[in-house]
């Protein structure tokens, strides 16, 4: 990649070379050199926004890769609390077919 300061130096030497031209032809030449700057600053330009975009798209990869095992965490750590007395909801519970965890009971010191 050529330096900003570098494309302005030859953009600039480019520019004195006209004024000084003695022809079409060297007209011409100047002209396409002018092109050549521009074409490869359009293609610098181009790879740098590709980078930009791979980036943020990678950032964006490892933001939801966290979330996912954010929510995996959380899922992982909930139970459910019910009236053990209601009848609806054990009657509910035992026709989901999840079944209750035996008690642990107390620690033997």
């Amino acid at each position: 990649m050529a330096r900003d300061g570098e494309t302005a130096n030859a953009i600039l030497t480019l520019l004195d070379a006209a004024k000084n031209a003695k022809g079409k032809r060297e007209l011409q030449e100047i002209d396409e050199e002018l092109q050549g700057i521009v074409a490869t600053n359009k293609a610098q330009l181009s790879s740098l926004l590709a980078a930009k975009t791979q980036l943020e798209a990678d950032k964006g990869r490892v933001d939801f890769d966290e979330h996912v095992e954010w929510v995996k965490e959380v899922t992982k750590h909930t139970m459910m609390i019910f009236d053990p007395y209601d009848t609806k909801r054990q009657r509910d519970y035992k026709a989901s077919g999840k079944e209750k965890s035996a008690p642990r009971g107390f620690v033997s010191f």
